[in-house]
């Protein structure tokens, strides 16, 4: 009998402490610095402490969650500001279908009438007056 090793497709992120990653854990870590620091610089003050902390932990527990696309928080932060500030109001592509006039036109009348060759006259009348249009529109570029 034949036995060859079968590889894990499915990619796991490897646990460092119970059930955290390396990502929780250092995340988990700079909030705890965080509010180390500011808990011994103000003075002591649990309750002030607590109320600097819970956004502190917040925002760790942002970078430190897996995502749902599968980026880490950061690269997603970063492009939706890319978005924000070099997003332009223009568009710089604009598509129009040019046939869709044409088989609309070709269907009403095959709904209509049977007569073939008369159809085929529709249809390069609607394609001509399609040029002509695209000829004369500004944005002929753009089709």
């Amino acid at each position: 009998m034949l036995n060859l090793p079968i590889e894990s497709e499915i990619e796991t992120e490897h646990k460092v402490i119970r059930d955290f990653n390396v990502r929780q854990v250092i995340s988990i870590l700079i909030a705890a610095v965080i509010v180390l620091i500011f808990y011994l610089y103000v003075g002591r003050d649990v309750l002030f402490t607590m109320g600097f902390a819970f956004p502190v932990g917040a925002v760790a527990a942002f970078f430190a969650k897996p995502s749902d696309a599968g980026l880490p928080a950061e690269k997603i932060i970063l492009k939706k500001l890319q978005i924000y500030f070099y997003k332009s109001e223009m568009r710089k592509y604009r598509t129009r279908n040019m046939y869709m006039p044409v088989i609309n036109d070709a269907y009403k009348s095959l709904k209509n009438k049977d007569n073939t060759k008369q159809i085929r006259k529709e249809i390069r009348k609607a394609e001509k007056m399609c040029r002509k249009r695209l000829k004369k529109s500004p944005y002929k570029a753009l089709y």
